[in-house]
């Protein structure tokens, strides 16, 4: 279901339906990645709902991209430690993505430099609680806050008995 690589002192994992479709994409950013050395794992998904998934198959740190023709989003970075786990992260991306998955097309020459670019920023910054996208059309990059799921047992804030209702 998904395909590894090894690139430098990191791994990166790859949705198979975006091996599949863009090859050539996987392959350019692995030799981008090969090229730099860098702290964290890297998963890649064409789709809104996985790469988180895939965050958890890889060691951590861990960051994960969601890419489509049009956008890249990095982020957050997942140290297993704190912070906004992959799976809250894939229930964000799915409740507040700016585009369905069908806008989206297979991403381009243009995205593989992005990916690394908002790869860089999420490492720099190093947050468990912020992912960053970069808009391809402007080269815009904004800051999102990724709010854990409150019922997460991982990292949210879960209850396990409901608060009394108020008279």
């Amino acid at each position: 279901m998904y395909h590894t690589s090894v690139a430098a002192s990191r791994q990166l994992a790859f949705h198979a339906q975006l091996s599949s479709v863009a090859p050539a994409f996987c392959n350019a950013l692995i030799s981008a990645f090969e090229a730099r050395g860098g702290p964290c794992s890297i998963a890649v998904s064409g789709s809104r709902d996985s790469p988180g998934d895939i965050s958890q198959l890889l060691p951590v740190p861990v960051v994960a991209v969601y890419v489509d023709a049009f956008e890249v989003l990095a982020g957050p970075v997942w140290t297993g430690a704190g912070g906004t786990c992959p799976v809250c992260l894939d229930s964000w991306l799915a409740m507040n993505s700016p585009h369905d998955d069908a806008r989206g097309s297979t991403p381009g020459d243009a995205a593989v430099s992005a990916v690394v670019e908002i790869v860089e920023v999420a490492e720099r910054e190093h947050r468990g609680d912020v992912a960053y996208s970069l808009s391809m059309p402007d080269g815009r990059v904004q800051q999102h806050p990724v709010l854990s799921r409150r019922d997460c047992q991982r990292c949210g804030t879960h209850r396990t008995a409901m608060p009394p209702l108020l008279p």
